[in-house]
């Protein structure tokens, strides 16, 4: 039982995120917040409003768990591909969203620091590698921003090491929506998002459970 306890404890911030995403969704299968689309709808209404509205939409996008039923993803970047043809538009909307990112994996580096904090316990420090396999998609740089906060990085590290593969990303969604347009994305990525956490808590709890067994074996050499 204090096996368990610990583990849970370990992996305060997986379930943290898992436990927000859960929570939105059966709140929207109530009814007591708007679904998806209809929140889809309303975003795609107020990117027309101004860049205020969008910096705003694109920090809720990438705040971790939130952003797993927040659909803000597809009306950013449609509001991206509608700058096309006009260069100067294009670079105050893009300006405009990396702002507002920038924003939300300031907060999801804090949240991971204030998991740790009150844990005790830090995760495994992510490495360059893992940043750039993350920030292709903002639900998935959210998760890799509150991994390296939870790891105890410094905020020079997480800046100099997440920061140009976060800004390599967004450049590249940038440039495609200008020339390409909004392709189609199907259905909510809340599913993905939720596999996401679920497999970094079990990579969390296999290293736990590993240091456990490496330290219980030292108590009992001889």
């Amino acid at each position: 039982m204090q096996l368990l306890l610990s583990l849970l404890k370990h992996l305060r911030a997986q379930l943290f995120v898992l436990g927000v995403i859960l929570g939105l969704v059966v709140l929207g299968r109530l009814d007591v917040i708007p679904s998806p689309s209809a929140i889809e709808i309303a975003i795609r209404k107020l990117v027309s409003k101004g860049y205020l509205a969008l910096v705003g939409i694109a920090a809720i996008e990438n705040i971790g768990g939130v952003n797993a039923y927040f659909p803000g993803s597809i009306a950013i970047l449609a509001g991206m591909a509608a700058t096309k043809g006009d260069p100067s538009l294009a670079m105050r909307v893009f300006l405009a969203i990396v702002c507002g990112s920038s924003v939300a994996h300031a907060i999801n580096f804090g949240l991971g620091r204030r998991l740790r904090d009150r844990s005790g316990i830090a995760s495994s420090v992510p490495g360059s590698k893992v940043y750039w396999l993350s920030c292709w998609h903002p639900h998935f740089a959210s998760v890799a921003a509150i991994a390296a906060g939870q790891a105890g990085v410094s905020v020079r590290d997480f800046v100099s090491r997440f920061g140009p593969a976060f800004l390599c990303w967004n450049v590249f969604w940038g440039v495609a929506m200008y020339f390409l347009g909004l392709p189609d994305f199907g259905e909510s990525t809340v599913v993905a998002v939720g596999l996401v956490v679920v497999l970094w808590a079990v990579w969390e709890a296999r290293r736990f459970l590993l240091q456990r067994r490496i330290e219980s074996r030292r108590e009992h050499a001889p």
